[in-house]
């Protein structure tokens, strides 16, 4: 399902009001937080959107215009349910013999978030979808930390 007229255009207050200008910051920050760059693509999803938005909101200090404070958060946080996603990673990274630094340095690193995020706890939904696809990819090539050349 996509965007309606009312979300596309809240997405493009939303950038202004949270000090991104530059259209190209705010695709960028669409597509790593939302999983698209377009409002227009048929991609584009209400999980993204409420994503993209808790960001704005955020980096507005906590409340969007006339919204209530830490409400886009809060819609975010119910829409996307990340503690599953995060301990389906941990399970994963577990199997391959990855502790938790381990895995917090896989999610920043050039390969996956090239520092985006700093860890497990900060990535979105879409972010950690990315790492349990990376750390499956990981496991179906039989990569284990004990193996690896220090």
């Amino acid at each position: 399902m996509t965007l309606s007229i009312g979300q596309k255009r809240a997405l493009h207050v939303a950038a202004r009001e949270a000090g991104v200008e530059d259209d190209g910051q705010r695709r960028i920050i669409q597509y790593n937080l939302g999983g698209f760059s377009s409002a227009r693509e048929p991609t584009a999803h209400r999980e993204g959107f409420l994503a993209v938005m808790a960001f704005y909101e955020r980096r507005a200090g906590g409340q969007l215009g006339h919204a209530a404070p830490g409400y886009w958060q809060y819609e975010d946080a119910k829409a996307n349910p990340l503690d599953g996603l995060r301990h389906r990673a941990r399970t994963l990274a577990g199997r391959l013999g990855l502790d938790d630094l381990s895995l917090d340095r896989f999610v920043s690193g050039r390969r996956m978030t090239n520092g985006l995020y700093q860890d497990l706890a900060e990535c979105p939904a879409y972010w950690l979808r990315r790492v349990i696809e990376g750390l499956k990819a990981m496991e179906r090539r039989g990569w284990r930390a004990d193996r690896r050349a220090v």
